[in-house]
């Protein structure tokens, strides 16, 4: 089956049960959805941010319940090359996302 490394927005859709993403994650059977450590950043971000910290503080677990976290210490070296390599052709990609990107193997 294919493996997802979903992206903040997507696990936001989650966990407010937005556009059928809680069943399609589902559907994609444990050990095939991905979470990386920067998205976990992002969501405790969103947490503090929301104004509503208690109702938000374990939104984390939530994704973390049904996804495997993805580290991002193995991906570092390749964020490097990769940033140097896509600002030398002019296509930036911001921080984060490029770094989410290394760490799943998905720069394009």
């Amino acid at each position: 089956m294919t493996k997802y490394l979903l992206d903040t927005d997507i696990w936001v859709s989650f966990l407010k049960d937005k556009h059928g993403i809680r069943g399609k994650v589902e559907s994609c059977g444990p050990g095939n959805c991905f979470v990386s450590e920067i998205t976990v950043a992002e969501l405790m971000f969103g947490t503090h941010n929301s104004g509503d910290h208690e109702r938000h503080k374990d939104d984390h677990l939530k994704v973390l319940s049904v996804a495997a976290l993805q580290g991002i210490l193995t991906s570092l070296q390749l964020y490097g090359k990769e940033k140097a390599r896509l600002k030398s052709i002019g296509r930036l990609i911001p921080e984060f996302d490029l770094l989410i990107d290394c760490d799943f193997g998905s720069v394009s």
